[in-house]
């Protein structure tokens, strides 16, 4: 779902800079206006027509894929209609296409401004939908008074927007992070329980809290990232109660920004303890891997 309304708003803008994106249709309709009123070379023109016919081919190839989903009725009902404008979209472009090469007076933008109308309502309905702060499977949309979905037996939340995604930055992580990380990602991509994802959060708070209670300590300064991952493991647990799938994303971010300090930090921690020795092997296992881990040994 945030996949195809992060398409749709990056394509088929309809306000603010985007209606000068050549590779949009509000954009090509500016275009062909300037041309009309002779402000603009054809060849412009035809190259934006171009790529907004690409643009609405793909767009119709990934509609019609999201409809053989399972989905909520309405959201269903909202994509067939997208679908439908997207097909009218482009008969009215190969019918612009034909004017423009051979009957250049005869261009009629009445149409398309019409379709560009229609595409716009479509996606304010989209996003809409999507931004409704109310539980849902985040497989197919549905809502169930349960929280669980009965066709697809997923946990329903409150969506996360686009923007809102995590972004691990493409490190590599060790293994008690990364199959935290997969069953996190499982369920914010519609393909996994809660359950299991809350299950890796135990084994990962107890690996932390000897690592807490050394610091507080020695006052080391490790105990800021402990403190952070152990407050990002509580914001995910939240989620049970919140049902804001945003408490999973926020509180993964924590986690994993405090694993990354603390893969920083632990070499001057196995220092503080004299275990100078160690230190160097975790300094040298480190430049020759990314991955964050937390042992001491």
């Amino acid at each position: 779902m945030d996949g195809l309304l992060s398409a749709l708003q990056s394509n088929w803008g309809s306000s603010g800079p985007a209606l000068q994106d050549p590779g949009t249709l509000s954009g090509l309709l500016s275009l062909v206006r300037l041309w009309q009123a002779g402000e603009l070379d054809l060849d412009e023109v035809l190259s934006s027509l171009e790529e907004v016919t690409r643009n609405t081919a793909e767009a119709i190839l990934e509609t019609s894929a999201d409809l053989q989903e399972p989905l909520a009725q309405e959201l269903a009902e909202g994509l067939a209609e997208l679908e439908g404008v997207f097909l009218e979209i482009e008969g009215e472009l190969a019918s612009l296409r034909q004017c423009l090469e051979h009957q250049p007076g005869s261009v009629d933008l009445t149409n398309l401004a019409s379709c560009q109308q229609r595409l716009t309502e479509c996606g304010r309905f989209l996003q809409e939908w999507a931004e409704a702060p109310v539980p849902r499977c985040l497989r197919c949309g549905s809502r169930d008074a349960s929280l669980r979905c009965q066709a697809c037996g997923l946990d329903c939340l409150i969506p996360v927007p686009p923007s809102e995604e995590d972004d691990v930055s493409g490190a590599y992580l060790s293994p008690e992070y990364l199959e935290l990380y997969r069953s996190y990602r499982a369920v914010m991509d519609g393909e996994g329980q809660l359950a299991p994802m809350l299950a890796r959060l135990g084994p990962l708070e107890t690996s932390l809290t000897p690592l807490e209670r050394l610091a507080r300590t020695t006052g080391s300064s490790i105990l800021g990232e402990v403190e952070r991952s152990l407050k990002g493991i509580q914001q995910m647990r939240r989620v049970t109660s919140s049902r804001l799938a945003s408490d999973l994303s926020q509180g993964w971010e924590q986690i994993f920004q405090g694993a990354l300090g603390l893969k920083s930090l632990m070499p001057q921690l196995l220092r503080e303890q004299g275990l100078e020795e160690e230190a160097r092997r975790l300094e040298q296992d480190q430049r020759s891997s990314d991955g964050i881990s937390i042992g001491l040994g």
